[in-house]
């Protein structure tokens, strides 16, 4: 079936101001972090959108909301209506409501890779748009039943420790102090929010943000291990491989070569 592009659907990485802003607009949003968070309150709903939890903004809901630190974010604006022939019952629900949700490592690859095309596209484009269908229709099967997609509040605390001591030992009975939790519910708790368990979350996480790092700066592998809770640079060396099947080296030798090519006459 062909499918009309809409004006406001509209999928791009965006980054937020330290500043309070409060209005509202006639389309649905979908907020997918990449870094850094978002404090929001929708509809008097108040979570944050950060490390592996994304946010649903309804169309012509009233929200606030403020940028922390360095931040950068997948949105995708939907249009209201969504054609009831074309998306599916389980998509249209899930935008339905103000809700802050988990991401598992599998969707958090693919909100990367969103980010990635479609800052390489205008934000309208076709191939931004069939990318970000896609990703809208995942987010709403994985999250289709009330039970899964009813905020987890009792973890706020402990994914927002996670986020800001990527850097540090974290500790499971520390993540389940925050949470009041006995570490064998919060593992439960943790894993049916997130779909992974407390280690993967967190090693997902470092390696994405140890990723970031070495695509954006010019540290040594060493300085980018320790910024992301590694005590030596073989132990990070041979996660990063294990996890993305390539040494965390091959972003130093691009980057020298691209150095050579802009030198050159």
């Amino acid at each position: 079936m062909e499918h009309t592009l809409n004006n406001a659907f509209v999928t791009e990485v965006r980054r937020y101001e330290e500043t309070d802003y409060c209005h509202s607009h006639a389309h649905h949003q979908i907020i997918l972090p990449l870094c850094g968070s978002l404090e929001l309150q929708v509809d008097g709903r108040s979570g944050k959108a950060c490390a592996l939890q994304g946010a649903i903004v309804p169309g012509n809901s009233r929200h606030t909301f403020r940028g922390v630190g360095n931040n950068q974010f997948v949105v995708v604006d939907l249009p209201i209506p969504l054609k009831a022939d074309y998306w599916s019952d389980d998509l249209r629900r899930f935008l339905e409501t103000p809700n802050f949700f988990g991401l598992d490592p599998g969707l958090y690859h693919y909100t990367q890779l969103v980010g990635a095309e479609s800052c390489r596209h205008l934000p309208d484009s076709k191939f931004s748009i069939m990318l970000a269908e896609m990703l809208a229709e995942l987010l709403a099967q994985r999250h289709s039943t009330a039970k899964a997609i009813r905020p987890t509040r009792r973890l706020g605390p402990a994914l927002e420790y996670i986020g800001s001591h990527v850097d540090q030992r974290i500790s499971v009975s520390k993540l389940a102090a925050l949470s009041y939790l006995s570490i064998g519910r919060f593992h439960s708790a943790f894993r049916e929010y997130t779909g992974c368990t407390p280690g993967q979350y967190i090693t997902e996480l470092r390696m994405q943000r140890g990723l970031a790092l070495l695509q954006e700066t010019a540290w040594p592998v060493s300085r980018v291990a320790a910024a992301v809770g590694y005590s030596s640079q073989a132990g990070f060396t041979h996660a990063f491989n294990r996890h993305f099947g390539f040494p965390p080296s091959r972003y130093h030798r691009q980057a020298d070569t691209r150095t050579q090519r802009e030198s050159s006459p």
